[in-house]
């Protein structure tokens, strides 16, 4: 054949999207859902991408997608389904001895005793969680969700000594999503320091 008959083949088919690819955007769609407080699609999205992620045996996947769904109920006020999505996911993540999957569920378990108003046992969960960062390098991103949790269940304390210490956990979490250039978490964490200076007379600061 002529060269340019051999240039004239077909051209090879395009590949779709793996698996993995599939699961993982259903997890960023989940995230999406959950911030527009839309919890029951949240709840489908997540679902899915942890019967994806199952399929794959991708077990820091399936953390990713169980957080979302513990969101999504904790939207709908489920805390009790929260609880046990957090308690699940805890267990598998410590079998599987990932120390990072195991920080994300002890996130969770967070979210669920700040849910249910008990920033003392939040704070105490979250001390479990920073003493685990400490052997994970550098996870910066990981480090500012943390602190910006535990900003949080100081804040749920309603006491000055709180206020400044949620005002330094907050602080502490722009640094880490400063350097990690998580610009949403860096922002979040900003409201967080803005609410902690005004309740703690800075006016000027918080603003």
């Amino acid at each position: 054949p002529s060269s340019s008959q051999a240039k004239k083949k077909p051209p090879p088919a395009m590949k779709g999207p793996s698996l993995a690819e599939v699961a993982t955007a259903k997890v960023r769609e989940a995230q999406r859902l959950v911030r527009l407080q839309r919890s029951y699609e949240a709840e489908g999205v997540a679902g899915d991408a942890k019967a994806l992620f199952g399929r794959l045996e991708d077990q820091s996947g399936i953390a990713d997608a169980n957080y979302f769904l513990l969101q999504a109920a904790l939207l709908e006020e489920r805390i009790n389904d929260g609880a046990k999505i957090a308690e699940e996911g805890l267990e598998l993540a410590r079998k599987s001895g990932n120390k990072l999957d195991e920080v994300k569920m002890l996130r969770a378990s967070l979210l669920v005793k700040l849910a249910e108003g008990k920033p003392l046992d939040a704070l105490e969960i979250a001390a479990k969680a920073e003493g685990l960062l400490v052997t994970l390098e550098k996870n910066h991103k990981e480090a500012g969700e943390v602190l910006l949790l535990v900003a949080q269940a100081h804040m749920l304390q309603g006491t000055t000594v709180g206020q400044q210490a949620a005002l330094n956990a907050a602080l502490q979490a722009v640094d880490h999503f400063a350097k990690a250039e998580e610009g949403r978490g860096e922002a979040d964490s900003w409201r967080v320091v803005g609410d902690a200076r005004v309740a703690l007379g800075k006016f000027e600061d918080g603003l």
